[in-house]
């Protein structure tokens, strides 16, 4: 039986947020206050040599390449993953994942439950469009604003990845 007390949306580019995140574009899709709390869809565009650290969150993650190539490691296991690849995180797992190649990462990634645009909210900055910057690593505000938001998102940075 369809659950009536949630409407259909359709998104576009309008509407639509996108965030500097560490280096990379998070464009926020969709969030909880659209999907009742369900999902957050964004999508994440990273330059080549991009990688974030060893995490875990409380939602269950999704990756679905689109364009690009990653290595996403789960439990320190790494997994290629190239376009058309999914990539799955069940929640409060350590992972992360590093771009592979000269190519930027193209990838759509679903969290469920939502709750993850107010963590990439909080700790990025506003941007207007979805043009990956130079890649210079994450800067120190973004660590210390990290550092500060991660408990209230039960977020918690294990430390790097495992070498290439």
């Amino acid at each position: 039986m369809p659950d009536d007390s949630i409407s259909p949306y359709s998104f576009d580019e309008d509407s639509a947020e996108h965030y500097l995140f560490l280096g990379a574009i998070i464009t926020i899709v969709t969030d909880g206050s659209a999907t009742d709390g369900s999902l957050t869809v964004t999508e994440i565009d990273a330059p080549p040599r991009y990688e974030n650290n060893l995490h875990t969150h409380p939602p269950n993650e999704l990756f679905y390449v689109l364009d690009g190539e990653m290595m996403m490691y789960v439990d320190q296991q790494p997994y290629h993953l190239t376009p058309g690849m999914t990539g799955f995180i069940p929640a409060n797992r350590p992972h992360g994942f590093r771009v592979v190649g000269e190519t930027p990462l193209h990838v759509l990634a679903i969290f469920a439950p939502a709750g993850m645009a107010d963590f990439f909210r909080d700790v990025g900055t506003p941007v207007q469009t979805r043009e990956i910057p130079d890649y210079h690593g994450p800067t120190e505000e973004e660590l210390e604003r990290m550092a500060v938001v991660s408990p209230k998102h039960d977020m918690k940075r294990l430390g790097p990845l495992p070498p290439p």
